[in-house]
């Protein structure tokens, strides 16, 4: 090779290392400094790979309001470093002047003044906290690169980390986090503090990191057990973990709270779990159980469906419904416990129903939960007297070889991720008519202000009775066989 040739080819390589360093530079890209004292908050530079004029914050989220009134001293400029002026068009939103790459800003992170809000929201105090991206970052993110910056001696943890569920937080690379679309940053969810414990539960489908904070009534091998009994559970009707791994973050509220009180959200592969600490380790450990039921179904459903719109009645009424089935299954519940759970929902929903004074179905009160906790109240509770119903009745037909796992089963077929996006009620209400044989039990009791439930109870050999302010649900003492057959599917012994 001539030294003229070999003069040109290492020109070319310099020019390549050249572009290729300018297009990592600009990468979508984020430094989140986490700041504890008395006054938490976590210091944000970023830089973005295309310039912006219109940046947008968080303002509500899960019924938390005002979260844009967290964010402080922002300042805009470009790749030269002028500073771009701007302006606030409306709450959590502000034009630059001129298009500007690089923003910084403080968001201030004290603990939510509602207990059950930290399940949701951001929060640090003097010695851990959660961080969330969806309410820490600007909006509408195709995705970034997340670097932080943690007190002396503290430690990060979450699944959404894509290199490993446990990081060396000694190295750059372990505390930092690339989400490579919108989905993945606003779903990034982490516990940072500096008496973090933490302990891997394998399982046959995939991992789950057990992340946990302060001292309660049960062990933390309790928590593990809890958790794989749970993910095996639902494997068996809803397949493999959606990825190779999700992550169990377990703390106790930051203000005084009583034992049975519990607040919780599944973002993404994260399971955020605040609960009240006290009490004996058969109930902390009954509530736990109880809560991941219903948590950690969440990882499969709604969260690796590709469905749009809001159908909360489905996955929060439907899958509270799984959870009690599967709190039976697993030996955590009996029978009747399953009775007693779902006479109270019968009688929260009706009183819900009674204080609004209005008819709605489960499809409007999904949209008004937010602001109206009785709309909530028929989201959850009726929704699930709602799922009850159709798993007896979809039984009743099928001689018992069908029932509500068949709906679930089909939907994380017909919609995972990988599948095109559709509207979400119209996908599973056609999944549910499918399975049902007739779109009769939708159209009366998802798409119709149905009330009254109760008297389609009887059809299935449960009686109806008042008690105090509610009902009990009791066995027939004179069962058909067809009757006796169906609740000992259910778990009647």
């Amino acid at each position: 090779m001539s030294l003229v040739f070999r003069q040109i080819i290492v020109c070319l390589w310099l020019v390549l290392a050249a572009c290729v360093a300018q297009v990592r530079g600009a990468e979508t890209s984020f430094t989140v400094k986490v700041v504890a004292g008395d006054a938490p908050h976590v210091e944000v530079r970023g830089e973005v790979e295309t310039a912006i004029q219109k940046w947008v914050f968080a303002s509500e989220y899960a019924g938390v309001t005002k979260l844009d009134e967290r964010v402080d001293g922002l300042e805009f400029s470009t790749m030269a470093d002028e500073r771009a002026t701007f302006r606030q068009t409306a709450p959590g939103r502000y034009e630059t002047v001129t298009a500007a790459n690089r923003i910084a800003y403080q968001v201030r992170l004290s603990s939510p003044r509602v207990t059950s809000d930290a399940a949701h929201v951001s929060w640090i105090d003097g010695v851990r906290g959660i961080v969330m991206l969806n309410d820490v970052l600007p909006q509408n993110l195709d995705g970034a690169r997340v670097s932080f910056e943690l007190p002396q001696g503290w430690k990060i943890y979450s699944s959404s980390f894509k290199t490993r569920l446990t990081t060396d937080v000694t190295t750059d690379e372990g505390r930092e986090f690339r989400g490579g679309n919108r989905r993945e940053v606003e779903d990034a969810v982490f516990a940072v503090g500096a008496n973090l414990r933490v302990v891997n539960q394998a399982s046959a489908s995939g991992n789950v990191l057990c992340v946990i904070d302060g001292a309660w009534a049960f062990e933390d091998r309790d928590v593990t057990r809890a958790v794989k009994i749970m993910v095996d559970k639902h494997r068996g009707v809803m397949g493999s973990l959606p990825k190779e791994r999700a992550a169990l973050m377990l703390m106790p509220f930051v203000q005084s709270a009583p034992p049975q009180r519990w607040s919780a959200e599944t973002r993404g592969t994260n399971i955020l779990l605040m609960m009240g600490r006290g009490g004996s380790r058969v109930a902390g450990l009954a509530q736990l159980e109880n809560v991941l039921a219903h948590e950690t179904f969440h990882l499969w459903l709604p969260n690796n469906l590709n469905l749009q719109g809001d159908y909360a009645w489905f996955y929060e009424g439907f899958t509270l419904y799984r959870a009690l089935r599967a709190g039976v299954e697993t030996g955590a519940l009996n029978f009747q416990d399953y009775l007693n759970a779902v006479a109270r929902a019968v009688t929260i929903y009706e009183a819900a129903e009674a204080r609004r004074g209005i008819k709605d179905s489960l499809i409007a009160a999904s949209l008004a939960r937010w602001r109206d906790a009785d709309a909530a109240a028929l989201v959850y509770s009726k929704a699930m007297v709602v799922a009850c119903l159709y798993d007896l009745e979809v039984g009743w037909q099928s001689n018992g070889k069908r029932g509500l796992d068949d709906v679930f089963c089909l939907i994380a077929q017909r919609h995972d991720m990988g599948k095109p996006p559709v509207e979400a009620n119209r996908a599973v209400i056609a999944v549910l008519d499918e399975t049902y044989q007739s779109s009769e039990f939708t159209r009366r009791f998802i798409t119709a202000a149905t009330s009254d439930l109760k008297v389609e109870f009887a059809r299935f050999g449960l009686q109806v009775v008042p008690s105090g302010t509610g009902i009990r649900l009791i066995v027939n003492p004179q069962l058909s066989k067809k009757q006796r057959r169906l609740l000992q599917r259910i778990g009647m012994r």
